[in-house]
């Protein structure tokens, strides 16, 4: 039989290992055997370069990804500003984005139109032209809108919350990777379904060892103790790390026989430059790793015996999953996507990211606390799969 197509249009596609495009992959991965994947995406690297880290083999106007089974088209944009979201409200990569987009969706023709995203002007053009046509799906990957970004310009504010609100207008269904998220849609709130996303984890992984080729703090780190805590994540203000080591420092300073594992680049910000200093404070009870593949990732989870993450404003906290699935129990934040899965007390703790009395007594808690590993990739992959199909989709004949 033959197989429906769906173009997913995302604002990336294997450029890193954060969550967004890790569940994207997840996706292509698990619905290939159904459906043809096609990739619409931006890249902030050339085009040449991106081939090439990914192995991509040339197909007709697409490239090709083995692994993930997908047929891409990628798309460069001007960078200016350090935020990507600042970037892509650039005039200049709104109006570069239409023409090639309606070359791809004309060729393919798909079935369905999933977009990851709801927050950029370009992808709600998107959902307006596809909807002809094709089903239109969008997944809000994020927590609350607006939240997470320091010195944002005012306009950029006001058009994300219209563009965003706009979107189950224009879509058959929306997608929430957790209620938190839901929560930031304030109009026809009742069309956003809520699915949390479990991750696809590799079979194969391996205890990681090798801390000195990755590790950015260059000290001869060694696992040394049965209190061993893996934070992973970007360095920055929303992961909160600056606050999860100033309580981690106040434990090490009663007992020194706690080790914390830590991966994300430091970059030249101010935030970095104070976390450093606050690693400097214990620098032998520290790790910092950088450039970790996400099988390297899962790895230090299962090195570690407990898993920190009390970032803020979470969407939904893919690493907290990931650590679930992998037997460990997990510090997260309140207010976040963490609290659809995770239970205080029972299989984590939910704590107050700004309260580093409780975030330093949760590192004793949690050695109280058992992981639960209930949680089934398949189960997710089915429900998404329903979305896919749960309507009648619009005739690609019909006009």
């Amino acid at each position: 039989m033959k197989k429906r197509k769906i173009l997913r249009v995302c604002h990336k596609f294997l450029i890193d290992n954060d969550g967004y495009d890790l569940d994207i992959q997840d996706l292509c991965c698990s619905t290939s055997k159904k459906y043809d994947n096609f990739i619409f995406t931006y890249i902030n690297t050339t085009i040449k370069k991106y081939i090439k880290k990914n192995n991509l083999l040339k197909k007709g106007q697409f490239y090709y990804h083995p692994a993930t089974k997908t047929h891409i088209f990628p798309l460069e944009y001007s960078m200016k500003h350090k935020n990507y979201l600042q970037d892509f409200y650039l005039f200049k990569n709104i109006i570069n984005y239409a023409k090639p987009f309606r070359k791809v969706i004309n060729q393919i023709k798909p079935d369905i139109v999933h977009i990851h995203g709801t927050l950029l002007p370009q992808f709600l053009f998107v959902a307006n032209l596809a909807r002809k046509n094709s089903k239109v799906i969008a997944t809000h990957h994020i927590g609350l809108i607006n939240q997470n970004y320091q010195q944002q310009k005012y306009r950029i504010t006001l058009l994300k919350y219209g563009i965003h609100n706009l979107f189950p207008f224009f879509c058959n269904q929306i997608v929430s990777v957790s209620h938190h998220g839901k929560k930031s849609f304030d109009f026809l709130r009742k069309k956003v379904k809520v699915i949390n996303p479990v991750p696809l984890i590799p079979i194969r992984i391996s205890k990681f060892k090798n801390f000195s080729q990755h590790n950015q703090l260059k000290n001869d780190f060694q696992l040394k103790s049965n209190n061993i805590y893996s934070c992973l994540g970007r360095i920055n203000h929303q992961k909160n790390q600056l606050n999860i080591i100033k309580a981690f420092n106040k434990l090490i300073e009663k007992n020194s026989n706690h080790q914390m594992i830590l991966a994300g680049d430091l970059d030249s910000s101010e935030y970095c430059k104070k976390v450093v200093v606050e690693i400097n404070k214990h620098p032998k009870n520290y790790c910092l790793l950088k450039n970790l593949t996400n099988q390297e990732a899962l790895g230090i989870i299962k090195t570690s015996n407990y898993l920190v993450s009390i970032s803020y404003n979470e969407g939904f906290g893919r690493i907290g999953m990931e650590g679930q699935l992998l037997g460990k129990p997990i510090i997260a934040g309140k207010d976040s996507g963490y609290g659809d899965y995770i239970q205080h007390g029972i299989n984590g703790l939910l704590i107050n990211p700004n309260n580093l009395s409780e975030i330093e007594l949760s590192f004793t808690n949690i050695k109280k606390i058992l992981p639960n590993r209930k949680y089934s990739h398949q189960n997710y992959i089915e429900k998404i799969l329903q979305v896919y199909g749960g309507e009648n989709e619009k005739s690609r004949n019909s006009s």
